[in-house]
Order: C-alpha cells, then sequence, then structure tokens
C-alpha cells in the first residue's frame, strides 16, 4: 500500500501565459506539461521541489478555492474512505465535465478543497 504524497499545489488562473510566466520566472521552475485543461511547472535544478499545476479559473472564485493540493495514491478509494474516517468529505455532485477522471475533489474538516489522484505515469 502506497501512502497518499501530496505531490503538487494548484493554481487556478485567468491565463496559461501570464501564469507560467510569473512563477517560472519567480521561482526557476520550467514548464513541462500544457494542454487545455493543465500545466504543469517543475524545479529543473531540484527534483524533490513541488511542482505548480495551473488550471483555468472561470468566474468568481468565492465559492471554490483558488488555490488546492493535488495528493497522489494507488487507491483512490482507500484513501477517500480514510480520510473521511479523519473528518473529511466528499465533494458531491462536482462538475468533472465530460472526461472520466482519475481523482476525486474532498474538503477537510475546515472546508478547504483538495484532490486526490490516481498516481500518474508522469507530470
Amino acid at each position: 500500500m502506497a501512502p497518499l504524497q501530496l505531490a503538487r499545489i494548484v493554481l487556478d488562473v485567468s491565463s496559461f501565459d501570464r501564469a507560467s510566466k510569473f512563477w517560472c520566472e519567480a521561482l526557476g521552475y520550467q514548464e513541462v506539461h500544457r494542454d487545455d485543461h493543465y500545466c504543469v511547472l517543475r524545479d529543473p535544478a531540484r527534483p524533490e521541489a513541488l511542482p505548480i499545476g495551473l488550471q483555468p479559473a472561470e468566474g468568481n472564485k468565492a465559492t471554490i478555492s483558488p488555490i488546492h493540493f493535488e495528493m497522489f495514491t494507488d487507491d483512490i478509494n482507500r484513501e477517500r474512505a480514510r480520510l473521511e474516517k479523519l473528518g473529511a468529505s466528499r465533494v458531491r455532485n462536482w462538475s468533472y465535465g465530460t472526461q472520466k477522471p482519475n481523482w476525486i475533489v474532498m474538503r477537510d474538516p475546515d472546508g478547504h478543497e483538495f484532490c486526490i489522484c490516481e498516481t500518474p505515469t508522469s507530470a
């Protein structure tokens, strides 16, 4: 059983180009992945450094956190159940779009959002 691993911090942004440029220059990171839905920045000199994920923001962020943790695991359902016993709750009726998601959105006991994701082969 692989432990739950804090994998990256994700920021909601209005422009991939602007956010990627800012964070890469601010931290010395490089953009290592980009598609229409996600962008990943990494520190090329320190592979152990926590990456930053960027995702497009839509509208007012009053009800959805503009920053959240992503945690990777080899068993999403096992970790969901374990974290629920610790006081977390799954966010019901989350809009995952048309894709088959490889993550679930949860909230900690204080309401902070985080995602439990399948451990990727790369990212």
